[in-house]
Order: structure tokens, then C-alpha cells, then sequence
């Protein structure tokens, strides 16, 4: 019996974020992302809000802009806190 895909979010789409969540796709992730400035990336499905990225996700990987680190942590602190989700900043 296979485990099912985790579910990844990737917040930040930046050009390093696309390329980690792509490749996260192509290893059997279900990889979910989230970016307003963004409208399509292959393999990746993409939410139209914080709130739609974060629900069922397992993982939420964060890689927003310095200015937008803080409060995308605390907005998405408060949408998992009860999932049991691992939030992960790799902001700089």
C-alpha cells in the first residue's frame, strides 16, 4: 500500500520558490501555490488565496519578499494552527 502525495504549499513564487515547487511536483508532491502576481506554472496548482493554499496542506513552505515574511507567518499561523501542518520560512 502507497501513503498518498503529501500536500505541499509554497508561498512566494518567486523564481527560486517555481523552481522548488516544480521539482517538488515532479517528485509526486501535490503542490499547491500561492502568489497573486502568478497565473500559471506546470504541475502546480495554484489558490486564489492564503486560506485556499494552506487548507489541507502538510507542509507549507513560505518564500515571500522580507516585507510580507512576518505577516504571512502570523495570517498562516492562525489558518493551521489546528491541522497539524509544518510551516517552514525560508525567507532571507
Amino acid at each position: 500500500m502507497t501513503s498518498p502525495a503529501p500536500r505541499i504549499t509554497v508561498l512566494g513564487l518567486g523564481e527560486d520558490a517555481q523552481l522548488l515547487a516544480v521539482e517538488l511536483a515532479q517528485a509526486g508532491a501535490d503542490v499547491i501555490g500561492f502568489d497573486a502576481s502568478v497565473r500559471r506554472l506546470p504541475g502546480v496548482s495554484l489558490a486564489e488565496s492564503l486560506a485556499e493554499a494552506v487548507s489541507g496542506a502538510d507542509v507549507v513552505l513560505s518564500r515571500t519578499s522580507p516585507m510580507q515574511a512576518r505577516e504571512t507567518a502570523r495570517e498562516t499561523a492562525a489558518l493551521i494552527a489546528d491541522s497539524g501542518a509544518i510551516y517552514v520560512d525560508l525567507n532571507p
